[in-house]
């Protein structure tokens, strides 16, 4: 079963109006399973149920410095779908780039 095709009509700057068909891609906003994709690379053990020291400790113990751990939680509140993860990495992403700041002064 293949995807459906959808005709989009545009127009030029001529005003010529040209039709087309396109792939349909699903839902706006929306990207298919298949399609979805985060690989971290590394295991930190992180999970949105643990108190933020605990977290915060599991993420710094599995990456090199302060930097490298708040770029990996960064890259998984981007990803995420579910809310309370997404806010709680980036408060530790956060967290943690503040901390590399800090230690370069």
């Amino acid at each position: 079963m293949g995807r459906k095709k959808l005709t989009v009509t545009r127009t030029l700057e001529s005003g010529k109006r040209i039709r087309f068909k396109v792939p349909d891609k699903g839902a706006v906003g929306l990207t298919p399973k298949k399609d979805r994709w985060y690989e971290p690379g590394i295991e930190t053990g992180w999970s949105k149920n643990q108190t933020a020291n605990y977290r915060r400790r599991l993420v710094l113990k599995a990456h090199k410095n302060y930097l490298a751990a708040g770029r990996s939680l960064q890259a998984l509140a981007n990803v995420t779908t579910d809310k309370t993860t997404k806010i709680l990495a980036g408060r530790d992403a956060r967290y943690f780039f503040r901390k590399h700041k800090n230690n370069q002064m």
